[in-house]
């Protein structure tokens, strides 16, 4: 979108929003809520922020699947397209991006600053460079080597630790079943919804999220 449009945008005044629903507004104003508390309180913003979901009820977009999907098939079949989406620097102007090396939780840990097992986050990889895209639009006013992370919090000792690796199993699952053609057809045609289809009325209404952030300053 950026690649094809961001000129004619910038030309007519307009503005691309790409991600506006829970993928990214959550991690975005999270981010900017606790930068503002920090700077109010110390004078100064967080070098590090980590959104852990801590839980989160409802159902899931058939769109957001099959934007994801798309997503897998394309960085399958496209080195510079895998490339482009390890990058968390993606959205931020090419001519100014930082170089700070950023955590990507692909694989469970233990997080002892929550005192829990965390478990990969399937909407990270767009949600942390939504985060980073808002701070270039603020002038880096977080810093150029500001970090960002998030994960899932799935609880602490044995139990968190299974969950941990079982859920990071079933994403691995899905993202190289995502890869595969017939397996993909199998996905889009049994188990995932289609585009237009989504959570009822009662599933939104039931739906809930509980997302954490810690901040830490530069001095610790």
């Amino acid at each position: 979108m950026l690649d094809r449009y961001e000129a004619s945008a910038k030309a007519s005044g307009a503005r691309i929003v790409h991600c506006c629903g829970f993928d990214s507004i959550p991690s975005d104003l999270g981010v900017h809520f606790l930068q503002k508390h920090a700077l109010q309180r110390f004078g100064r913003y967080c070098t590090h922020i980590k959104m852990r979901v801590r839980n989160m009820r409802g159902g899931v977009s058939g769109g957001t699947v099959a934007s994801l999907m798309n997503a897998v098939k394309e960085a399958a079949e496209d080195p510079a397209v895998r490339r482009a989406l390890l990058n968390p620097y993606l959205l931020c102007p090419r001519e100014n991006r930082p170089d700070t090396r950023q955590d990507s939780i692909s694989l469970p840990q233990y997080d002892g600053a929550f005192g829990a097992w965390l478990a990969p986050f399937v909407m990270a990889g767009v949600n942390t460079k939504v985060v980073h895209e808002s701070n270039a639009l603020l002038n880096y006013a977080y810093g150029r080597d500001f970090r960002y992370d998030e994960a899932m919090l799935v609880g602490a000792g044995p139990r968190g630790r299974f969950v941990a690796y079982a859920i990071a199993g079933a994403l691995g699952g899905f993202v190289t079943m995502a890869a595969i053609a017939p397996a993909r057809w199998a996905l889009t045609r049994f188990l995932v919804p289609a585009p237009g289809e989504g959570p009822s009325p009662q599933a939104q209404r039931n739906g809930s999220y509980d997302l954490r952030f810690l901040g830490v300053l530069g001095d610790g």
